[in-house]
């Protein structure tokens, strides 16, 4: 996003206590929007306005709705709260499975609902959500959170199908291993990480900022970039294995 893009632009960011939704926020303060941002712990980032509350909590509409009211719109939205935990299928419980898919998929529906009725009202808006492989490639472990990923990617596509019309343009990003405290366990696993450095092309783990530099273009792509989702990953995901 150019800074006379940004410039007056109203963002609301999920998730912005954690390495990429923190990394995110501070991108678009720097481009020059107005920054909300939410988490269920006290985000640290320099923003103009913090909300801090859990959305297993509640209606997450109220999110945008208290955004609404400190910015008097929504301009962007980008989900990036999430979370999960590595449990075998067989073990995972409802309360594991419904915690996951509440916080990565079910939330997201009337966040994104929230924001792009402003957003439709005024004829433009941008929603950006965050994905991840899992929603592509299963993961031994994570059934719970590859299933809530691989559901939040088609919401997207969903929204930016039936509100690209009336100015409303959704994308996903697809990030890959990221340097985030929840990869901590892969970064200290050195077989693991060995496996995941020698299949990447680029040779290391992406970094926040990378995902927030995608994220503050696609806040203010041009408008035929709809639908779209964009791989993060250095290619880790475009060689073919054995």
């Amino acid at each position: 996003m150019r800074a006379d893009e940004a410039s007056g632009r109203a963002a609301l960011v999920t998730g912005a206590a954690g390495g990429i939704g923190g990394a995110v926020a501070a991108a678009l303060k720097t481009a020059g929007s107005t920054v909300t941002a939410h988490d269920r712990r006290q985000p640290t980032v320099a923003v103009d306005h913090v909300l801090v509350g859990d959305l297993h909590d509640g209606d997450p509409r109220d999110v945008v709705r208290a955004a609404e009211a400190a910015m008097g719109r929504v301009d962007v939205l980008v989900h990036c709260a999430g979370e999960s935990d590595q449990t075998g299928f067989l073990e995972l419980t409802d309360e594991q499975w419904d915690a996951v898919v509440k916080l990565n998929l079910s939330a997201a529906f009337p966040l994104c609902q929230q924001a792009a009725r402003g957003m439709a009202e005024r004829g433009d808006g941008a929603i950006v959500l965050i994905g991840s492989l899992c929603g592509r490639q299963a993961e031994r472990g994570f059934a719970h959170y590859c299933a809530a990923k691989a559901g939040l990617e088609m919401l997207g596509r969903s929204i930016a199908v039936e509100l690209g019309g009336r100015g409303v343009r959704c994308t996903t990003i697809v990030p890959g291993t990221i340097d985030t405290p929840l990869n901590d366990a892969v970064a200290r696993d050195d077989q693991a990480l060995s496996r995941m450095l020698a299949r990447t092309p680029v040779g290391r783990i992406g970094s926040a900022d990378e995902v927030a530099d995608v994220a503050v273009w696609l806040a203010g792509a041009p408008a035929y970039v709809n639908g779209a989702s964009i791989v993060v990953d250095g290619g880790y995901s475009i060689e073919a294995t054995p």
